[in-house]
């Protein structure tokens, strides 16, 4: 090969090396400015998850303690009732042992007339 033939080709090669490094230049700005351009998406998405996540919690917890609440009120009406039932049945046994006792005092007199 010549002389003429080789320099050639030696620029030819530069400038080949010389194009494809401003490409690469080029593509690594443009992924950079990509890649930026995700991570500001990226963190505008999960600011705005975090305050609907915030939001639904309160919501969830505002409703979580009216629930509670109304299961309070009626736990104690229901205990309420119980306690009056308690106290209904506490007087008719002592009715019924007043009554029983009754009874045994007859018995017994009954039992002492008998011959």
């Amino acid at each position: 090969m010549d002389q003429e033939l080789k320099t050639y080709l030696d620029d030819m090669r530069h400038q080949i090396v010389s194009e494809i490094c401003v490409h690469v230049e080029q593509l690594n700005h443009e992924t950079r400015a990509h890649a930026e351009q995700l991570n500001r998406e990226t963190r505008a998405h999960a600011e705005q998850l975090n305050y609907e996540t915030r939001e639904h919690a309160e919501e969830l917890n505002h409703t979580t303690r009216i629930l509670l609440e109304d299961l309070r009120d009626q736990v104690q009406v229901v205990a309420e009732g119980v306690s009056a039932l308690n106290e209904k049945v506490d007087r008719i046994a002592a009715e019924q042992d007043k009554k029983l006792m009754q009874y045994d005092k007859r018995i017994t007199r009954l039992e002492r007339r008998r011959p």
